[in-house]
């Protein structure tokens, strides 16, 4: 098979589905005032009995738990309970307290044994170029280009982190505190085909972390960047979160934007996948299913629903949560994700 030929199964034209309930009011405790409007992870969890859709933002530093059904996909009544990885990244062995503007850039979300696993994008990026910079002149853009610096603001590391978050309740919000800890910016750059990636910003096909899931006993990462000759690149982290391998999936040439895991139709446990553009030009987003390979197979991603073009609406489709025969997506760049239910194959 060559990159980019992937498996496909006869669909349906894309269906807009409905939103599935309005998160705006749920997501009221986010203290940095853009957060509602980048919903970067999402993931179901049970806690103390009590389930929980979590949503991070790639804006700020706090969790939000929505109280959800036991299928996961409806609200339940309660209030939304918010947790600060601030806080608990205060208490964590060799991690100095996060600026109050800095952000851990989290882009995803699993749940593992023992609690949450939380991941930053562990990305560079490079200013954006502002009005004010294009009116000025030529030499302003290439000023503003040149700046680059870590995804969580200056010279902190916050978002290069993954880490296992415990999680209880306390009082009417969540305590979370952090049990393992690993820099993934460094590990991920210790491998040959990641290497020279080390000072590329994320949106010039850098180093970009979009997506985590358990499957196999193993946290999986989903890169957005960089896509090589096409073929966008799954990462999969040894038990003790000190080794990573990586697997490549041909997704049209594009890259990672999401991950979950779970079983497609009657078929194995895998890995559903949304893809979109690596860089800042608008593209279709697409959700695949991705069965691991064994015996040094290289694997085919199956696409089970396109999802639309940006031009199709505002925002991007940059999560995806699987439940029972269910897909949960939530759009980045909408004011409370804009929550929509796709059935796969249907």
């Amino acid at each position: 098979m060559s990159c980019g030929q992937a498996v496909r199964q006869p669909l349906e034209s894309m269906v807009h589905p409905p939103p599935l309930f309005d998160l705006l009011d749920a997501l009221a405790g986010f203290a940095h005032p853009k957060a509602a409007q980048n919903l970067s992870a999402a993931v179901h969890c049970v806690v103390d009995g009590h389930g929980f859709l979590v949503l991070a933002s790639d804006e700020g530093s706090e969790l939000a738990f929505v109280p959800v059904d036991e299928a996961g996909l409806h609200r339940a009544p309660g209030p939304t309970r918010m947790g600060d990885l601030r806080a608990a990244l205060g208490t964590a062995e060799g991690m100095g307290r996060l600026a109050r503007d800095g952000e851990i850039d989290v882009e995803g979300l699993a749940g593992v044994p023992g609690g949450l696993f939380v991941v930053g994008s562990s990305s560079l990026k490079r200013k954006r170029v502002r009005a004010q910079d294009e009116a000025t002149g030529r030499a302003a853009v290439l000023e503003r280009l040149e700046r680059i610096e870590r995804a969580s603001g200056g010279d902190q590391r916050h978002s290069e982190l993954g880490m296992v978050v415990q999680v209880r309740l306390k009082g009417d919000g969540v305590a979370l505190s952090v049990v393992q800890l690993c820099h993934l910016r460094p590990l991920l750059l210790r491998h040959p085909l990641l290497r020279p990636f080390s000072k590329v910003p994320s949106k010039d096909n850098g180093l970009d972390i979009e997506g985590a899931a358990w499957l196999d006993g193993h946290v999986w990462l989903g890169l957005r960047g960089p896509v090589l000759r096409g073929w966008a690149l799954l990462a999969r982290l040894s038990h003790d979160l000190d080794e990573v391998e990586l697997f490549p999936v041909a997704l049209n040439g594009f890259g990672i934007r999401s991950l979950d895991g779970g079983r497609w139709e009657n078929g194995p446990e895998g890995l559903f996948i949304v893809s979109g553009p690596t860089l800042t030009h608008p593209g279709p987003y697409t959700l695949w299913h991705w069965v691991v390979p064994t015996d040094g197979a290289l694997g085919q991603a199956t696409v089970v629903r396109e999802l639309g073009h940006d031009s199709d609406r505002p925002g991007k489709v940059e999560t995806v949560l699987h439940r029972h025969d269910r897909a949960l997506t939530l759009v980045d760049g909408v004011d409370g994700g804009a929550p929509a239910v796709v059935v796969p194959g249907y």
